[in-house]
Order: C-alpha cells, then sequence, then structure tokens
C-alpha cells in the first residue's frame, strides 16, 4: 500500500474548529461534523495499518480499491473533495447563506463515506488466498551464489577492501576491524561482502555470515553464528530452546577462547535498525587476535555507528557495459555496432545499478535472435514501458522498494512527491520542503519550524540513500539532491498504480486517469496536446510547469484546487497571468522566480492561505497595501528590483524563511521579530548601508541562521561593538559566497552569545580580526578564507578561542600556533595546496585529532612523504591522524626539505 493519509490527518482540527460555538449551527449539522470527525480517524487507522503490510504478503484488489475509495471521499458534484471542502467552510461559515449550502454539502459527504463502506460489505472476498510470493530474503540470497567471475568491477573493489583491512601496523594489527558497506538496494552490497568473506574465510578457523532483514528472528540468527562457529559443539542448536539472553553469553564465550589466536570473522548482513545493532554488538567481543566485522545497511547513520563506512558506488559507465554485453553475447567485443546507442540509453536508465543490469540484459539475452533486434531493444529504453508485468522486473522493484516500505507513512507520500521532477533534475531541498508543506505533508503537532521539520524529513531521505546529495551547507547538510533513475523509476511506478501524480511529456506513455491530483507538465509533444485538451483539472493540487511547455498549459481558472504553483524559469508569464493566479483561494505554495511578472495585483490579498513566495528575479518593484492580507505567509523570496514596502510591511509573519536582495528591505524601522532564517545579497552597496543592516539586523530577535552574499566587496562593520537588543539565537553566520570577500570581521560578532558556526571570507587578515573572532564566546566551527595575511602571524595564548574545535583556513602558511593556542582545536583543514609543511605549532595544539591538507609533491614521492608524515605525527601529544592529498605541480619554488625541519619550530621552507 503505496499512499497511506495524504493530507487527512490535517481535517480532523480544522473539523474541530468547524464545531465553535461562533458559527452558531444548527444541532443536527454538529451532530454531522461530529460523525465526520469519527469517519475520519477511523478512516486514519485503517490506512495506517494497511501501510504496514508486509512486502512479502501483498494486499488483495479489492482492499487496495477500497483503500483509494477511503482516502478521498467526495461529496457529489464537489470537485474540491473532503479536504478542499472543510478549507473552504473555514472560511465562508460566517455567511448566513453560505452556511446553509454548506449544511447540505456535509450530508452529501457522510452518505458518500457510508456508501463506500456498504460497498466494501457487498463485495467482500477476504477470505481468497493468492498465490504466494518468493520472500524478499529468499531474492536476496540468491546474490550469496552468484558467479563472482561474471559480476564486473566487483573483484578491483573487494581486492582493495581486503587490503585495507589486512594492511595493519604493529601497534593495531592484533586489534578489532571493522567494515560497514552501505548503499541502496541492488548495488552489490551483499555480493560485495561475500566475495570479501571468501576471501579471508581461510585466515579465520571462527567465521560466520548472517542475515538480519527487516524483521529479525534473533533467536534463530544467534542460533546460526553459533552452529557456523562451531559446527561440531552446535550441532544440535536449532533444537535448544535457549532464550536471546543465553545465546549471547554462549556466543561471547565462544568468540573470547583464547584457542583460537587468529580470532574470528563475521558478517552481518543488511541491518536496518539500531537496536538490532546494539544487540548484535554484545556478541561481537574484543579477543585481541585481528578479529573482523562485516556489515551491510542501507542506512548512512547505522553504518556510521557501525563504523568503517565504506559508502559503495555504482558501476562505471565501461563496467557496466562490460556487464551488460557479458550477460547477453559473452563478452563486450562480441556485441553488433548497430546496437551500441540504444544499449547506451538502457544503461544510463540503469545508472551503474548490477541488479538492474543483469535484470535487462537477462531480458535482452532470452530475445537475442528475435528479427528487428534494435527496435525490439528500443522498447526496453524505457525501464517503466511494458515490463510491469515482467517477473524478473517485479522481483528487482521488491529489492528496491525494500528502503521504500521501511519509511514512514508520511515519508512514503513526501518521497513519491519527488516522481513530479525530471530525470536527472537537481532538486532544492528547501524549495521541496516548502512544496510539501503546501500539501500538507509535513505535520505541525508541537509547535516546532515547519521548515526544520520539512528538512529532518529531508535528511531522513538522504539517510536511507533513496535521495542522493548534490552539495551541502556549511553545517554538512545537504541542500540539493538527484533521484538516482533506478529510485524514481520505482517511485514512479508506485504513484501511477496509485493515481498520485501524472506527468505529462515524461519517459514514459502512460493513459490518463479520469482523476488528476497532481501534475507535472515537462516537455511538449504532439500526443501531449491531444491529451491535455481531454482532461479534466478540478482535481489538481500540484502543477509544475516547465518553460518549454508553458504554451500548453490551459487556463488557470481551470484548477480550483490548486495548493501547489510551480512557473518558475517560465518566462512567459506576466502580469495578466498572476492577476488569474489571485483567484487560487487554496494556494499554498507559489513560485514566480525568473518569470515576465512586473507588478503584484492588488488581489494578491486573496491568498489567505499562502504560506511560500518566490518573486525573486522578476521586476517587480513595489509591494501593495493588499500583500500585508496575507497572514499565514512564512517564506518569502524578495527581487533585487524592490524599491518600495508598504507602511506595515515589517508586521508580515514571516518566521521561518526570508531571503532578500533588496536595500529597501534595511529602511524599515523595526519588523520581522519572528523570523528565522535571512538569506541577503548586496550588489552596488552603498556607503551607508553597513550601519542601516546592522539596525536591520539588530531587531531580528528571533533569528538563528544568516546568509550573507554579495557581487561586491562586502562590509558589515557599522563600527559599534554591539548590536541592541541583538539575534540572541542567531548561531549560524554564512558569508561564504561573498564573490570578493569582506574587508573586515565585524566587530559586534562577539555579542552574539549563541553563534557556533561562522563561515567568512575576509581580503586582508589582521590581529584586530582574529582578536574579534577569538572574544566570539561560543564559537565551535570556523571557516575562514583569506586573500592576504600578515606575515609570521602568531595565534597565542592571548586568542582565546574558548570553544572552538574545528577550523578551517585556506591560508594557513603564514600562521604558527604558539602553546596555548586554541586548546580545544581537535580538527585542522587546509585545502589550499603548500609546501612540504601545512601549518607551523601543530605541536602546540593539545587535542588535535586530525589533521587534512593538500600538498604539492611528485606522485612518485607520495608514500615516502605520507611517511614522513605519519612518523612525525606519532611524537605529538594526542597522536592526530591525518588526511593529505597530493596535488602534483610542474613547477614549484618549493624547496625540497625534509619533514622533519618543517615542525612547528621550523623555519618556513
Amino acid at each position: 500500500m503505496e499512499i497511506v493519509m495524504g493530507a487527512k490527518s490535517t481535517l480532523l482540527p480544522k473539523l474541530a474548529n468547524l464545531l465553535r460555538e461562533e458559527y452558531k449551527l444548527q444541532k443536527s449539522v454538529k451532530g454531522e461534523i461530529m460523525f465526520l470527525q469519527a469517519e475520519l480517524e477511523s478512516m486514519q487507522t485503517a490506512l495506517l495499518r494497511i501501510s504496514k503490510a508486509p512486502i512479502d504478503q501483498p494486499l488483495d484488489i479489492q482492499v487496495n480499491l477500497w483503500a483509494r475509495d477511503v482516502r478521498e471521499p467526495r461529496a457529489p458534484n464537489k470537485p474540491c473533495g473532503l479536504g478542499g471542502f472543510v478549507n473552504r467552510s473555514s472560511i465562508l461559515m460566517k455567511n448566513t447563506n453560505i452556511r446553509r449550502k454548506i449544511c447540505i454539502d456535509i450530508k452529501d459527504i457522510k452518505s458518500k463515506i457510508m456508501e463506500v463502506s456498504q460497498r466494501r460489505g457487498r463485495y467482500k472476498v477476504d477470505n481468497v488466498v493468492d498465490k504466494p510470493l518468493a520472500t524478499v530474503h529468499s531474492l536476496r540470497q540468491s546474490a550469496l551464489y552468484k558467479d563472482v567471475t561474471s559480476l564486473v568491477g566487483t573483484k578491483d573493489k573487494s581486492d582493495a577492501l581486503v587490503r585495507k583491512l589486512m594492511e595493519a601496523d604493529v601497534a593495531s594489527k592484533n586489534q578489532q576491524r571493522i567494515l560497514s558497506i552501505v548503499g541502496f538496494g541492488g548495488l552489490g552490497k551483499i555480493t560485495l561482502a561475500k566475495m570479501i568473506y571468501d576471501k579471508l574465510k581461510v585466515q579465520y578457523h571462527r567465521r560466520a555470515f548472517v542475515s538480519i532483514s527487516l524483521n529479525p528472528d534473533m533467536e534463530k540468527i544467534l542460533k546460526s553464528m553459533l552452529y557456523q562457529l562451531d559446527m561440531i559443539e552446535y550441532s544440535n542448536i536449532n533444537e535448544a530452546t535457549w532464550d536471546e539472553v543465553h545465546l549471547i553469553g554462549q556466543l561471547r564465550e565462544l568468540l573470547q577462547n583464547k584457542k583460537s589466536p587468529k580470532g574470528y570473522l563475521i558478517v552481518i548482513d543488511d541491518i536496518w535498525e539500531k537496536n538490532v545493532w546494539e544487540r548484535i554488538k554484545y556478541v561481537l567481543v574484543e579477543n585481541d587476535a585481528g578479529s573482523v566485522i562485516i556489515t551491510t545497511s542501507r542506512i548512512l547513520d547505522l553504518a556510521q555507528q557501525v563504523g568503517g563506512v565504506y559508502q559503495i558506488e555504482p558501476l562505471s559507465f565501461p563496467d557496466s557495459k562490460m556487464l551488460f554485453y557479458q550477460r547477453i553475447f559473452g563478452s563486450e567485443d562480441k556485441a553488433p555496432p548497430h546496437l551500441a546507442k540504444v544499449s547506451e540509453k538502457i544503461l544510463k536508465k540503469c545508472g551503474g545499478v548490477p541488479l538492474a543490469i543483469i535484470t535487462i540484459s537477462g531480458l535482452l539475452a532470452s530475445k537475442r535472435d528475435k528479427e528487428n533486434i534494435k527496435n525490439y531493444w528500443s522498447t526496453y529504453n524505457l525501464m517503466g514501458s511494458g515490463l510491469d508485468d515482467n517477473p524478473d522486473v517485479s522481483d528487482m522493484r521488491r529489492i528496491l522498494s525494500i528502503s521504500y516500505y521501511d519509511l514512514s507513512p508520511h515519508l512514503r507520500t513526501c518521497l513519491l512527491y519527488l516522481s513530479l521532477y525530471p530525470e536527472d533534475y537537481e532538486i532544492d531541498r528547501d524549495d521541496l520542503v516548502w512544496k510539501w508543506v503546501g500539501e500538507c505533508f509535513i505535520q505541525n503537532e508541537m509547535d516546532n519550524s515547519l521548515l526544520e521539520l520539512g528538512e529532518d524529513y529531508f535528511d531522513e531521505l538522504v539517510n536511507k540513500i533513496l535521495v542522493q546529495p548534490t552539495s551541502f551547507d556549511i553545517h554538512g547538510r545537504a541542500t540539493h539532491c538527484r533521484v538516482h533513475d533506478m529510485v524514481l523509476d520505482l517511485i514512479n511506478s508506485m504513484s501511477n498504480e496509485e493515481n498520485f501524480l501524472t506527468i505529462i511529456g515524461g519517459p514514459q506513455n502512460l493513459s490518463l486517469p479520469n482523476k488528476i491530483h497532481r501534475l507535472s507538465l515537462q516537455c511538449s509533444r504532439e500526443q501531449d496536446v491531444k491529451q491535455l485538451s481531454t482532461m479534466s483539472l478540478s482535481h489538481v493540487r500540484s502543477l509544475i510547469v516547465s518553460k518549454l511547455v508553458f504554451v500548453l498549459l490551459p487556463a488557470l481558472p481551470s484548477f480550483p484546487v490548486l495548493r501547489v504553483l510551480d512557473l518558475s524559469d517560465c518566462y512567459q508569464v506576466d502580469d495578466q497571468h498572476f492577476k488569474y493566479i489571485c483567484n487560487l483561494f487554496l494556494l499554498r505554495y507559489l513560485n514566480l522566480c525568473a518569470t515576465g511578472v512586473k507588478v503584484i495585483p492588488k488581489e494578491i490579498g486573496n491568498l489567505l492561505f499562502l504560506k511560500a513566495l518566490n518573486i525573486d528575479m522578476t521586476s517587480i518593484e513595489e509591494v501593495p497595501s493588499t500583500f500585508l492580507q496575507l497572514r499565514q505567509l512564512t517564506c518569502l523570496h524578495l527581487p533585487k528590483t524592490l524599491m518600495r514596502l508598504p507602511d506595515g510591511f515589517g508586521a508580515l509573519p514571516v518566521e521561518e524563511f526570508m531571503r532578500i536582495k533588496s536595500l529597501a528591505i534595511l529602511n524599515l524601522q523595526a519588523g520581522f521579530t519572528k523570523l528565522r532564517r535571512l538569506y541577503v545579497h548586496f550588489t552596488n552597496c552603498e556607503e551607508n548601508y553597513a550601519k542601516a543592516f546592522s539596525m536591520f539586523l539588530s531587531d531580528l530577535v528571533s533569528l538563528e541562521i544568516l546568509e550573507v552574499s554579495g557581487s561586491s566587496m562586502v562590509s558589515l562593520d557599522s563600527g559599534c561593538d554591539n548590536l541592541s537588543p541583538r539575534p540572541q539565537r542567531l548561531w549560524s553566520i554564512d558569508m561564504s559566497d561573498c564573490r570578493r570577500g569582506s574587508y573586515d570581521v565585524p566587530r559586534w560578532m562577539p555579542s552574539l552569545s549563541s553563534l557556533t558556526h561562522l563561515c567568512i571570507h575576509i581580503f586582508v587578515v589582521s590581529e584586530m580580526d582574529l582578536r574579534v573572532l577569538s572574544n566570539i564566546p561560543a564559537l565551535r566551527w570556523l571557516k575562514l578564507g583569506v586573500d592576504h595575511g600578515m606575515e609570521g602571524l602568531v595565534v597565542d595564548s592571548s586568542y582565546t578561542f574558548r570553544c572552538l574545535k574545528w577550523l578551517e583556513i585556506d591560508c594557513a602558511e603564514m600562521l604558527r600556533f604558539a602553546p596555548g593556542a586554541m586548546r580545544k582545536l581537535k580538527t585542522l583543514y587546509v585545502p589550499n595546496p603548500c609546501a612540504r609543511w601545512p601549518v607551523y605549532g601543530v605541536e602546540n595544539l593539545p587535542l588535535l585529532e586530525h589533521l587534512s591538507f593538500s600538498i604539492c609533491c611528485k606522485l612518485e614521492e607520495l608514500d615516502g612523504v605520507k611517511a614522513e608524515y605519519r612518523e612525525l605525527l606519532n611524537t605529538y601529544p594526542n597522536k592526530p591522524t591525518f588526511e593529505m592529498h597530493q596535488v602534483y605541480v610542474l613547477f614549484t619554488k618549493f624547496h625540497d626539505a625534509p619533514v622533519s625541519e618543517l615542525s612547528g619550530t621550523g623555519q618556513r621552507p
């Protein structure tokens, strides 16, 4: 069951609102609303139970049909459905005539709900048993017995990982070694783990390979481990009635046995829950015998908890092509040249996923002698076209879908929403989150930030490796992502099955459903024009339009219940379109970025539910006074052309997010006291803007995150030492996107008691700048970019840096750390290529744990240089680890002084 509740859970509080006495409802109507409220609670519970059906026990067709009807009960002739009806009612209930009509609608909806229930009873066939499917566990186990000689690309990976596990210095060769392989389904984690296991098992007398899966039987798994570790002693273990505690005790005693000097080798495959790993970890005792533990998982933070993370990557294109042709023709050189182009298209769709390549190549191999083979292959270019009934493709999708079914119901809906985007599209996290908000997928039950909740949802999809992050912010959180083609194929298939959304011009030619809930217009073809003319759009809640197909867009009044509208980059959108949009009363998200809009119509005040508005990169110069009626607006992007703001603009309840490029905002005397995030871009700044900005910033008492960018030199130093009343909650400032840097570090920064993260690029570093930075009381993370610096600048104990633990500085050669400097620093990163020593005085950083830097040297010198660094750093108090990146420079002025002469007390080479 893919789609669970949608936005249905948001209707319960709204129905409760309709019961308030202020609406003066008739007693009988209140009873009807109470009935609807009770029914909705039961619907939610039923749909939630259905969503938890095991993947190996699919629901019968009738249950799916019933669930579909339950998700969207409608009043007769009411296109907006129950959700739209409740929203409309909450606005109009105060009008007596309209109130009477709404009462009739309520009775109609009740009748519809009862009809769905009665239909379920009339055609009940619950006792019919479907043919059982192969279990997911059995499908995974088949990977253990594949011919490893046919698994292209895996041998090199396994050889490298074996070397990594076995290569250890004298001090660590007897320590326990852990390898955690992580990646999404179908990448070959279990195959890789098995190959490593087979290469190492000859070195270990005690060894075991067990699989956990989604719903593990711990007693059965522990018994299997005991049997594999000692088949003689525990030959009858399956007959034993020991509980989990007893089994763990037996395993610990066995693995601590001093008679096994070579330790043990154990593979724990397919771990899904942290608490399961914690239970298994009790077994894996440290016996100082060089034992090896290998795990596999689809969850990144779980793998990080285990340790020794290896994130498995898709196959390269050459390896993908080799595997593909090998499976069909026996070798790559036997492949007919006329199939090269269509093969490339198929392989691009497979995206380097071995499971997909093996599945599709197996299908094509069976048709190798078919006439017109090139045309036949072309039908397989579209993974979802005509393949849904193929058992191999179904099995492949079931393996890929395990991660999907492991998600909570609300996250499943959020993931399916990503199928609105085209292949290879880079998705902006914040924009996606506000679309989720517009669809009511994000529920704020504890008065938390909607944006923060949405970011948590997004992070969870990244953590489950269902989306691929493409860029990160200074806090290490993903800000953009792409969806792998195979995952996109999976969610497209699920979305189509449940009529979650419709794509026009997408990769698959599908028949249109009777009701369209979400619509994505991606590209233009002749058949698409014909399709659009026959479509009913009265139920569409989300609409995303590509500029290439804007001409196909039906009249905007055709979308009466639209919640989310994205017309970004559609330059054809003009002021008249904006007027039409202002009559879409249920709109919650509107993106008009980079459109032809020049004027905000006064009718903007009609959009009472609007939460997110983006009018960046337009030519808008004024904001009308009716804009102040947007009392639910929480996210706002303003253009740099903006010149005038109405009185009271600062009183808008923008709490979550605001991006501004216009200095007109700085002229506000007060406002935005609830704003949590602010993004400012400066262009052609006036001389007095620093003072105006600091005054504006002082009033943002709820601000938590500030990002400043600019196309020219930026200065935020207004000359004052304090911001008053000042943003007490501000914990992160990012000025890394100022193209020419900043003149200096603002002197008011030490007055920010909560500031922990700072990223700043300055033109010239001075003692005053370092003094200001060192006095920021809570600063823990600092990224400092410098264009020019003072030679011989010494950081000593007078620069307090009382909390700093992480430092990145790109001109570190100008610095030297004296005794007493940065006493809590744990990580030092020097990204710019340097001579044979990245920074001076490292031995004076007593808590330093890790040093990362790039160095200029010849490739053949790299191993020797690494050895010198390792030897030298081992003499330092905390014996820090280091990561060194070699940069080859053909001509260099760097001297070849030995590393031992370039320590902190030495002179510059």
